[in-house]
């Protein structure tokens, strides 16, 4: 997942982008017009900035635009993301779904709606990003985009063998493996009082 642009520099990372497009893309199908961001800063590069970039570019798609007031900054963290719903539910008109860059961060909102009345996904749709566990151990369990977290570690590996192999004259190289939407229970359509 290193972004960093020297041509020595060998990567393994994952579709980033396209894994925000397929998030963007499946809350606009459900029917939410006003969709949230919540995550880290995305103004270095890096895999936050390219899942933004993913996700707006599946809301350009669809004619819509990302609204200052929903976008929501947190750390990665579930204490973080519980505390984050509070500015997310204090928007001026509040947004129907919320894209979080991390499952971690979606189950925290997940909580944080709850406790705040804002039943998932009868009021507000999440869906997450990476498929860690916690996603399943969750009521309701968290939809979220699928990325080969063992398969990258294994293609890391493959990598580094094979530049020790050839050392000195290892060439560079990248690795891109692809992202999958995986659907469960937390997006559903706007509630008609929200539309």
């Amino acid at each position: 997942d290193n972004h960093g642009t020297s041509p020595r520099l060998s990567t393994v990372g994952i579709e980033v982008r396209r894994g925000g497009h397929l998030a963007g893309r499946r809350l606009v199908e459900a029917g939410h017009r006003r969709i949230g961001f919540v995550g880290p800063r995305f103004d270095e590069p890096g895999v936050v900035r390219e899942r933004h970039a993913g996700f707006v570019q599946a809301l350009t798609d669809a004619g819509l635009s990302l609204l200052p007031e929903h976008v929501v900054r947190c750390d990665a963290g579930f204490d973080a993301a519980v505390a984050a719903t509070q500015r997310v539910l204090a928007a001026p008109r509040r947004p129907t779904a919320i894209f979080a860059t991390a499952d971690i961060i979606a189950a925290g909102l997940l909580k944080g709606f709850v406790r705040a009345g804002v039943p998932v996904p009868e009021r507000m749709s999440i869906i997450g990003f990476d498929d860690l566990e916690v996603g399943r151990h969750v009521t309701p369990e968290i939809t979220t985009v699928h990325q080969d977290i063992p398969g990258k570690a294994r293609a890391a590996v493959e990598v580094l063998l094979a530049q020790l192999a050839q050392w000195p004259d290892a060439r560079s190289e990248r690795r891109v493996l692809g992202v999958t939407l995986v659907e469960r229970e937390s997006v559903g359509p706007p509630s008609t009082s929200a539309r």
